[in-house]
């Protein structure tokens, strides 16, 4: 379990030295690429070394050392970034600052959120209002505060949505309003509200609209009209993903609305390639993919599962098909397919890499005899994925990866690898649990060995983790959610220490047990001693119960929030019925600073959804936290097509 949010990162210092984070016995250090100890481990977190200091965690707060591990800015800060052009994002009691190598704050503000400037002029903000605008360097607005929305910029433009924008409107007593506009950096309109009902994402400098009478089209980076989309004719097929000014489309070749559903011999249209003026540039009935084009090329794939090379007339530039190429057709990013100059393919020979003409430049080697899942390109490394999901019940894959520069193959056997850090000399990567880094060629550099377990010392939320099952009963079948748990509901046992006629939240710091499998926890439970069933709203057997904290100033909030699904089918009712409990461990937490702790759950006593939600909670106990925990949630991406969480 990687619980630090830096841990995968690692930077370049001043004097063109790398120096490597590595983690002994739950601290932070850092090393050279031979492996060679230059920072001992002694911090609780440690970032990116950038510009010739690296953010590192003491006790509860953040400053910054020097490559010899001096600390040139004093630990005072909830959570600290690296440097990026002579300034770095700090947060102090949870509002963000910009500071210099002195430490000092750059600009004042009262804005909730300001993006990370790194190497722009620009950074969008959000008010504590929830409007956003942009501000310089310093501070000045450069966008007012007018949006209710502000894209990211791309290409130096951003979308913008006003704070009137309603285009959902669902009473019929309320119009619909489409405020959607286009900005750069600099604040200046490029295109004003009112001129498009809705604008996307701009990929190369043009994007997809919708005017107001319904009709699509094209325009370019400074709002101009390029063209009007014939939805009669053809429609793209990536919306809006115009490469090297060619976009893929589908070509209608008879009325899509004609074509009668499950017939699978009919095709209503055929693919084909477009040009910034709407012209159609080739079409082909035997394409029945093609990707987006790159350095004037793009891959089609026939109906036989043959890969052909083309260029922007459509025409074959490989006489003998491929297999397969290595592209993420779920992302349609083509600069992938001939990075560096070369894209990979697959032959009856194996796997190997080509240049825009089809000539291989890498020959192909069989890769089979690692019996892998999937394959994924980072640069001229190749990752090779091997999925242990069934022989294993901590992890989904084995890691290994073929190092393209060097012809080095590593067979899968780290259970996690750093996909994005082979830019650097050292790897890092985990095998049951061990730390370490290794080279390209897949020699150990440094080994850490297995961190040893404790208290939970975090400067971040944790994510609800008080899963829960429900006992059938046929009068509640359909409750009890889609997800599984394995922690179901108990009886309560005659001499209980349970608070009679109640719903009773208890936490006692004396019945010690493990947290996450690794970590000091401490028993808590939710028992219920009413005459009356008891119900809790849930998501995937998620109860809404988390840990609360008093700040320094003695207030109540959240160190722990319940995340936000975007499947129906996650949010479901759980019961608990009279004289039964449920049995959870919560962690015990090693901080700054001494306070006080409770837990807090939500319920109801009906199962209707619209039934008042009731508050109750537990004892207080004596901890410990640091100042992140109130505010800092972490980025979560998910795991795969079955986790539908997402921060």
């Amino acid at each position: 379990m990687v619980l630090l949010s830096f841990l995968y990162l690692h930077g370049l210092a001043q004097d063109n030295t790398f120096l490597f984070p590595i983690r002994e016995d739950n601290l932070y250090g850092y090393i050279e690429k031979n492996g060679k100890i230059i920072v001992k481990p002694q911090f609780l977190n440690g970032g990116q070394f950038l510009e010739g200091l690296a953010p590192v965690r003491v006790n509860g707060t953040y400053g910054y050392i020097d490559k010899n591990g001096g600390i040139v800015i004093s630990p005072q800060y909830d959570l600290a970034l690296p440097f990026y052009s002579g300034m770095a994002k700090v947060f102090i009691d949870g509002r963000p600052y910009f500071i210099d190598k002195s430490g000092k704050i750059l600009f004042q503000h009262t804005y909730r959120t300001i993006n990370e400037f790194r190497h722009h002029t620009y950074a969008a903000v959000v008010t504590e209002t929830g409007k956003h605008g942009v501000i310089s360097r310093t501070g000045k607005l450069l966008a007012d505060t007018i949006f209710s929305n502000l894209r990211d910029f791309s290409s130096g433009m951003a979308v913008v949505t006003g704070l009137r924008h309603n285009p959902y409107s669902r009473d019929p007593g309320v119009a619909e309003v489409h405020e959607t506009g286009l900005i750069d950096t600099t604040g200046k309109w490029l295109v004003k509200f009112g001129k498009y009902k809705s604008i996307d994402n701009f990929f190369n400098g043009v994007a997809l609209v919708e005017k107001f009478n319904d009709v699509e089209g094209i325009i370019d980076a400074n709002g101009k009209y390029l063209f009007t989309i014939p939805q009669e004719k053809w429609s793209l097929a990536h919306p809006g993903n115009f490469y090297e000014s060619i976009a893929i489309v589908n070509i209608y070749v008879s009325d899509p609305e004609t074509i009668k559903a499950g017939n699978s011999g009919s095709r209503s249209s055929i693919n084909g390639a477009i040009n910034l003026k709407g012209q159609v540039l080739f079409s082909n009935p035997e394409y029945e993919v093609i990707t987006p084009f790159h350095h004037n090329r793009a891959f089609a794939k026939t109906s036989s599962n043959s890969w052909y090379l083309i260029n922007s007339n459509g025409e074959k530039i490989n006489r003998i098909p491929f297999e397969d190429i290595m592209f993420d057709s779920y992302g349609d990013d083509p600069t992938t397919l001939f990075e560096n100059g070369k894209a990979f393919v697959e032959t009856d020979k194996g796997w190997g890499a080509i240049d825009t003409s089809g000539k291989f430049v890498i020959s192909p080697i069989q890769l089979d005899e690692f019996d892998y899942d999937r394959l994924i390109r980072k640069g001229d490394v190749v990752i090779i994925m091997e999925d242990i999901s069934i022989e294993s019940d901590d992890y989904a894959y084995r890691y290994g990866f073929w190092d393209t520069k060097n012809n080095a193959i590593i067979k899968p056997r780290y259970h996690y690898i750093d996909m994005d850090g082979f830019d650097k000399e050292l790897v890092y990567v985990m095998q049951d649990g061990q730390m370490g880094y290794i080279d390209h060629s897949g020699k150990q550099a440094w080994n850490g060995g297995i961190n040893k377990a404790g208290k939970l010392n975090i400067d971040f939320m944790n994510r609800g983790h008080y899963y829960a099952s429900s006992k059938y009963q046929a009068a509640l079948a359909g409750y009890g959610g889609w997800a599984s748990s394995n922690n179901a509901s108990k009886n309560i046992a005659p001499g209980n220490y349970f608070s009679p006629g109640s719903l009773q939240v208890l936490i006692d710091p004396e019945k010690k047990t493990r947290w996450a499998g690794e970590f000091d926890g401490m028993k808590l439970w939710v028992a219920n001693t009413l005459t009356d069933t008891i119900y809790f709203d849930a998501q995937d057997s998620r109860l809404y119960l988390k840990l609360q904290a008093k700040d320094r100033n003695g207030n109540w909030k959240d160190i722990e929030y319940i995340p936000n699904s975007w499947c129906g089918n996650s949010y479901h009712t759980l019961f608990l019925a009279p004289n039964e409990y449920w049995e959870f461990s919560t962690p015990v937490f090693q901080g700054e600073y001494k306070t006080r702790l409770r837990a807090q759950l939500y319920y109801k006593m009906d199962k209707s959804n619209q039934a008042d939600q009731v508050v109750a909670y537990s004892n207080e106990i004596d901890g410990f936290v640091n100042p992140g925990q109130f505010w800092n949630k972490r980025e979560y991406l998910p795991g795969g097509i079955m986790d539908p969480y997402r921060e």
